[in-house]
């Protein structure tokens, strides 16, 4: 594990896939509440605070976990937002699940609620010749079920995004055949609305969403429904 402080009270640890190994783990182990996965983060936070001085007995800990590839993760943990250490070993299942969005969350209003019904509704418009979609799903749990209903993602890529309640799924083509895109962007209809990620939708998800999954989204939605 490396690990370097990028701001005050913030530390970013990169756990790297022989790191997971050396402690038994896989993602989806750490999803578990389990005593592996609980000895893991105790002894993350005591390197840590050894190595960079980051305060884990501080009255709040954030953590926020991003999947990278080759199965590393990169962790930023916090100083001094509510929950402390006990409440996120509590919730690790829930902070994987839903990438711990402590940041950056819209504003509850009537401006923010009519620009995404009008990003939603516009999706429906659209024919999809692009090799770029965007899936929009009204809970996570839609986006899940469609990941493990998925089946072959070999040369696509993929990313998550949440604005307010809904989540949006960004699918390049990439390297996957048109037959099996169109496939794909067909069955995803049954759990959500599927439109083009042309130019100005990807601005409106990088302006007002919030990045949950940067890379192979797909996949770790996958492993979130095991």
């Amino acid at each position: 594990m490396t690990f370097k402080r990028i701001g005050e009270g913030t530390v970013q640890c990169i756990v790297s896939g022989r790191d997971l190994e050396e402690y038994g783990l896989s993602f989806s182990d750490i999803m578990e509440r389990g005593e592996k996965s609980e000895t893991f983060i105790r002894n993350m936070l005591e390197i840590a605070q050894r190595e960079a001085g980051f305060s884990a007995s501080s009255p709040g800990v954030s953590m926020q976990i991003t999947p990278m590839q080759n199965d590393s993760l990169i962790v930023t943990l916090s100083e001094g937002v509510s929950g402390g250490v006990i409440g996120l070993l509590a919730h690790i299942k829930e902070v994987l699940t839903e990438g711990l969005l402590e940041r950056g969350i819209p504003a509850d209003d009537a401006e923010e609620e009519r620009a995404l019904t009008h990003f939603k509704e516009g999706l429906l418009e659209d024919d999809l010749p692009a090799s770029v979609r965007v899936v929009a799903f009204d809970a996570m749990g839609e986006a899940v079920s469609f990941a493990g209903a998925a089946g072959n993602t070999y040369g696509l890529k993929s990313s998550l995004y949440k604005n307010r309640d809904s989540f949006f799924l960004v699918l390049d083509k990439g390297r996957m055949s048109w037959d099996r895109f169109n496939r794909l962007t067909s069955d995803a209809t049954e759990y959500g609305i599927v439109g083009v990620a042309d130019e100005d939708r990807m601005a409106y998800l990088y302006e007002h969403g919030e990045l949950l999954i940067g890379e192979k989204a797909l996949q770790v939605l996958r492993s979130v429904g095991k």
